[in-house]
């Protein structure tokens, strides 16, 4: 770790995402994160996104990692929880956000 996943269409990148130990500073109990998860808009709502979360997420057990986090928008946690993902935490300000977690088998 770190690492990034990049997702390709005919050896274009399209999407990517990367994992690596803290994307958060003020929770340092959390560890590591899905951070930068990007899909081109030409390529959105095909399954890309999760193709490479559930990519990386197989790299991390691999590695014996038991769990992801990520912070995010509260409007994008569906996507999230339409992969297992659940909250666990939220903010409402500024920014309403969720922290989530990716649990993975080891």
């Amino acid at each position: 770790m770190p690492y990034t996943v990049v997702g390709l269409a005919d050896g274009v990148p399209v999407a990517s995402c990367s994992v690596i130990e803290n994307d958060c500073a003020h929770r340092p109990q959390y560890s590591p994160w899905v951070a930068a998860v990007y899909v081109t808009p030409s390529h959105r709502r095909r399954g890309v996104a999760s193709a490479i979360l559930q990519e990386a997420a197989r790299i991390a057990s691999r590695g014996g990692i038991t769990g992801l986090y990520i912070d995010c928008l509260a409007v994008t946690a569906p996507a999230y929880e339409r992969n297992g993902w659940t909250i666990i935490e939220r903010e409402v300000g500024d920014k309403d956000s969720v922290v989530m977690l990716g649990r993975l088998s080891a």
